[in-house]
């Protein structure tokens, strides 16, 4: 009997959105602030900008305030999925997001809603880089060469990040695995732009008057 061959294996991405935090530092719901008053909230920016994305599934990591933000939000393609325990931090929202993950996906892509300025073709040069080397991590640089979101881990790294704890994301999970990363570093400093703060987010309007 003749085996036949799948030479043209498709290697699939899923972006997660990581929009479940507490937003202590921001004092409300950050998800639903906005850059400019009649603009689009930063949630539904990031579910833009990954929608918009090559990726072949988008997942959106909902928690304090879901359904609040749930309410006034466009899923698009997107798959939406509530964090019950957000309260425990960060890394329950990248296992949540990563247990939802569906079966087929090759690599999952993470990134968040705070960063305006981040655009669908940096998901997408993310996600060449990993498509052409199959890395076990692609991650995005600061100028100093430090590693910054969106970061995407290859299937290899999936049990290392389901054994996260606490409210700490993959970050040192990177750092430990730092010679085998690719970074693709960006020319526009306003892509590393996180808002945390409402200081912060007032700072980024000014900018763009």
């Amino acid at each position: 009997m003749r085996v036949k061959l799948k030479l043209n294996y498709k290697i699939n991405v899923a972006c997660v959105i990581l929009a479940a935090g507490l937003s202590k530092r921001f004092g409300g719901p950050k998800q639903l602030a906005k850059l400019e008053e009649n603009g689009t909230s930063l949630v539904q920016n990031a579910l833009d900008t990954a929608n918009a994305s090559s990726s072949d599934y988008v997942i959106l990591v909902l928690g304090q305030a879901a359904s609040e933000v749930a309410a006034e939000t466009a899923l698009g393609r997107a798959s939406l999925v509530y964090n019950l325990d957000f309260a425990m931090g960060l890394s329950s929202s990248v296992k949540c997001g990563l247990s939802n993950v569906p079966a087929d996906s090759d690599a999952v892509l993470f990134m968040v809603a705070d960063q305006p300025y981040l655009t669908s073709g940096i998901l997408d040069d993310v996600m060449r880089i990993y498509r052409s080397n199959r890395s076990k991590i692609v991650a995005l640089s600061s100028p100093s060469g430090e590693p910054r979101n969106p970061v995407l881990f290859d299937r290899r790294m999936f049990t290392e990040l389901g054994q996260l704890s606490g409210d700490k994301g993959a970050r040192e999970i990177v750092l430990n695995h730092i010679k085998e990363v690719k970074f693709l570093r960006s020319n526009d400093p306003r892509v590393l732009l996180d808002i945390d703060t409402k200081e912060a987010l007032e700072a980024a309007r000014r900018k763009k008057m």
